[in-house]
């Protein structure tokens, strides 16, 4: 099972004073700071909080699974900061009232969603980002010390904050690989710098699964030109070919799980 130990159960709701709860804090106490809400938040309420020198995240969980997965997050981005050549966030966890949430200190650049890119940007952006999973789905299980489960535990996790029962059937054999995965390997995750890779976000979702899960989520971000870049890097990192079968199982899944479920739940709870 996932260990999720020291976590706390509570997440923050709309009713929260983000702004207040932020000024309080201690990087933030005597300091002349700006503070922007994020629109691309989903499992967590998003801020921007910049002084004069620096910018930073705050991240305070809004679902179950995000309030669940706080620590989990910290210290497998502690462990995988030795391995990997491009940025990962250091976490800082604090806590208001009984409830976690976390910070670290922006990594510069733009969000991959918010950037156009040309023919040849696109192709070189795709070298990249498939030797970066290449990479990643290379490192040990072993060399992370933090019990971070399976895949369909993952799930599990993430699912019963809106009340789904995850079409398993579906992908019953690539849950049973045993490959260690980002687990939510898109585009909104993806910090660029002058259009090319220079950081990966979000990895409360890392888990062992099949590499199809991770190359999936980025196909299911993006368009079909993208896709056939990507897939032609991925193949030549990897120095193997894909099951397209695979691809469009999962990709079909998360069709579900996230546009015919999650992001409903999220809509109807936003202002709640």
């Amino acid at each position: 099972m996932l260990e999720l130990k020291n976590i706390c159960s509570d997440f923050f709701n709309v009713n929260d004073d983000f702004q207040d709860i932020i000024k309080r804090h201690a990087f933030c106490v005597d300091k002349n700071v700006t503070i922007t809400p994020s629109a691309r938040g989903k499992s967590s309420f998003v801020f921007f909080v910049k002084d004069n020198a620096e910018e930073y995240i705050y991240k305070f969980p809004r679902t179950g699974f995000s309030a669940k997965t706080i620590y989990k997050e910290q210290s497998v981005t502690n462990i995988l900061r030795s391995h990997l050549c491009y940025q990962v966030p250091d976490i800082c966890i604090e806590n208001y009232s009984g409830r976690e949430f976390s910070i670290y200190k922006m990594i510069k650049g733009e969000n991959m969603s918010d950037v156009t890119l040309d023919e040849s940007e696109m192709r070189a952006l795709t070298q990249e980002l498939a030797k970066f999973i290449v990479d990643f789905h290379s490192i040990p299980i072993e060399s992370v010390s933090y019990n971070i489960g399976t895949k369909r535990e993952s799930l599990e996790l993430f699912c019963k904050d809106f009340d789904y029962s995850p079409r398993f059937d579906k992908i019953a054999d690539l849950l049973e690989e045993r490959t260690l995965i980002h687990g939510d390997y898109h585009r909104s995750n993806i910090i660029l710098k002058d259009k090319r890779l220079n950081g990966v976000l979000d990895f409360a979702t890392v888990s062992i699964g099949s590499k199809y899960f991770d190359i999936g989520h980025m196909m299911f971000s993006m368009n079909d030109k993208f896709n056939k870049l990507f897939i032609d890097e991925y193949e030549k990192a990897a120095d193997r070919k894909v099951n397209w079968n695979n691809i469009e199982r999962v990709i079909s899944f998360l069709d579900d799980m996230i546009n015919n479920n999650y992001l409903p739940f999220i809509r109807r709870t936003r202002n709640v």
